[in-house]
């Protein structure tokens, strides 16, 4: 299985094209993506209506060139992503996430999920089977979907790489009732393995010229590791992203599972790497987010954990600007207004951080227990002995 990897330090030509020519080399360039397919669906992140200096979404700049090259080569074309408060708010996604002026530009069409033609599928999760609804473009046997995921830490799977990006492919409202239903971190993992696993038409290419660490998906620290990551297989290519930050992959919920369901590869070695070394872009000052400690835990041990370990969401009252975001995401209601302030129940909480997600603001922070706080305490100072 290939895992190409390019130096990238910005989102400025010449140096952009040339290194995605460079990353997708190996694939044998866009006529190797197509094989002969007609129509491209370019899934962005878009989690949040952010500019692209935030760091918190797919740089334009990849996806306009990607417009450009697959619509010279004869393909159509088409953007699409459903962000978790799309609904009536997706002209606002695509203007401040920069895909409106890509559209612009390229002519490449923006698609709305949630106006499409959908399918239900039937999927087996941890314990039960479930049902999504997944737009039927998708299974059209003339597409191809390119994958465009962006680098960063999430609170609840440790990591938002190639795999959990198709969760942005299921339109409407659940995602968020996907969360209530799988709360802890190794069952939302196989959730997100099986819905990932319809999506088998595909080829992923990462942006990690910027990204996000400590507290991500939208509230962490931006970083520049100055990368690309491209791969047929989005199993392969998060076991890459893994290895540059220092992660075993089989502490991700995520990543355990997706090889279980045939995805590709279960370990590094078993993939044919393309351009740079790990060893020469690995970064040593990546921060994991707060939850990690809980996320490593066995399954048996989690919901006790999350009552004594517990790191849960926090409202920033000074930052806060009122707009309701979270409460209109929250799977569990636990969010709601009292004397236009922002309130949280956390005996409702299911700690699934999608109101972090959605903030526009940032003014949902992570606070942790005591207990969680001395643990940390002692990790630091055990690494520090080690070394």
């Amino acid at each position: 299985m290939k895992v190409s990897i390019q130096k990238c330090k910005d989102y400025l030509f010449p140096e952009l094209e040339t290194s995605l020519l460079n990353l997708i080399s190996p694939f044998g360039s866009i006529s190797g993506i197509l094989r002969g397919r007609k129509k491209v669906l370019l899934k962005p992140n878009m989690l949040s209506p952010q500019p692209p200096e935030k760091a918190i979404t797919t740089h334009p700049k990849i996806v306009e060139w990607l417009s450009q090259k697959f619509i010279s080569a004869g393909a159509e074309v088409m953007i699409g992503d459903s962000p978790p408060l799309a609904i009536g708010q997706i002209e606002n996604y695509w203007n401040k996430t920069g895909m409106r002026e890509v559209s612009n530009k390229t002519g490449a069409r923006l698609v709305y999920f949630e106006k499409e033609k959908s399918k239900i599928i039937s999927l087996n999760g941890s314990k039960k089977t479930f049902t999504v609804s997944v737009p039927e473009l998708i299974f059209d046997p003339d597409l191809v979907i390119v994958n465009l995921p962006k680098f960063k830490t999430h609170n609840l799977t440790v990591i938002t790489g190639a795999i959990k990006n198709f969760f942005g492919l299921l339109p409407g409202l659940q995602k968020p009732k996907l969360h209530k239903e799988f709360p802890l971190p190794y069952d939302f993992g196989k959730m997100i393995a099986s819905v990932s696993n319809i999506f088998k038409n595909s080829f992923t290419i990462m942006d990690g010229i910027t990204g996000i660490d400590e507290n991500g998906p939208t509230g962490g620290r931006k970083i520049q590791p100055g990368i690309l990551l491209a791969s047929e297989s989005a199993l392969a290519l998060d076991l890459v992203f893994c290895a540059i930050v220092g992660l075993d992959p089989t502490k991700i919920p995520v990543l355990p599972e997706a090889s279980r369901q045939n995805f590709g590869p279960y370990t590094l070695s078993e993939l044919e790497l393309f351009g740079e070394t790990i060893e020469e872009i690995k970064l040593h000052d990546f921060h994991l987010p707060k939850p990690s400690i809980v996320s490593k835990l066995p399954g048996s041990m989690v919901k006790l954990a999350q009552r004594l370990l517990k790191a849960k969401p926090r409202v920033d009252v000074v930052k806060c600007i009122r707009c309701g975001a979270c409460v209109n995401v929250c799977p569990a209601s636990a969010i709601f207004r009292k004397a236009d302030e922002i309130k949280i129940n956390h005996s409702k909480c299911i700690v699934c951080f999608c109101c972090t997600e959605v903030c526009p603001v940032n003014a949902l922070g992570i606070s942790t227990s005591p207990l969680l706080g001395m643990l940390k305490i002692v990790r630091d100072l055990k690494k520090r002995i080690i070394s």
